[in-house]
């Protein structure tokens, strides 16, 4: 099974992303905490293309140094088109180089909040300097709405659909 921390900026919508792929790939999303009301780790499994993978996120930004061991195999980077590259976001990127997963794909969350796609090319390209500055070349970009996904809008999961193949692709 391939494991991929699903990271960014906090309220970035990293936790609605998993919750979006679990509603599109009819799979079981699990809070991990066994208490309902506190999110400690979420997840769920999905197959694709013949491989299972575990796409997983902490909420906030801080847990992930201390939960992450360098075992994943690829990660994607959760970025608010709303809001662009934050600490949080430059975090995370410094995380991934740091533990060595190679396999970074983004998903620019939100797009649905942004009337401009001008502004979210300025995004993309923000974000890809930071990357660049990084070591990550090539990152592929992915525009949707991890909200609207997992409220069954069929414009915004087909951009989720895009994503778990892009993720496959890259590793």
């Amino acid at each position: 099974m391939k494991k991929i921390a699903v990271m960014g900026h906090i309220d970035h919508g990293k936790t609605t992303l998993v919750s979006a792929i679990s509603f599109v790939f009819k799979s079981e999303r699990i809070n991990c905490s066994g208490n309902p009301l506190e999110i400690l780790r979420t997840e769920t499994k999905v197959a694709f293309g013949g491989e299972d993978y575990l796409f997983f996120d902490y909420p906030g930004d801080y847990d992930y140094e201390k939960n992450l061991d360098g075992t994943e195999d690829g990660a994607v980077l959760v970025v608010a088109a709303t809001d662009g590259p934050m600490p949080g976001t430059e975090k995370a990127i410094e995380l991934c180089k740091k533990l060595g997963i190679k396999n970074l794909v983004v998903f620019l969350n939100s797009c649905d909040l942004v009337g401009d796609d001008e502004i979210i090319d300025l995004i993309e390209y923000d974000t890809e300097d930071i990357l660049s500055e990084q070591g990550f070349e090539n990152c592929r970009f992915i525009r949707g709405s991890a909200y609207y996904a997992s409220a069954a809008s069929e414009k915004w999961i087909s951009p989720i659909k895009e994503l778990v193949e892009a993720v496959a692709k890259s590793l």
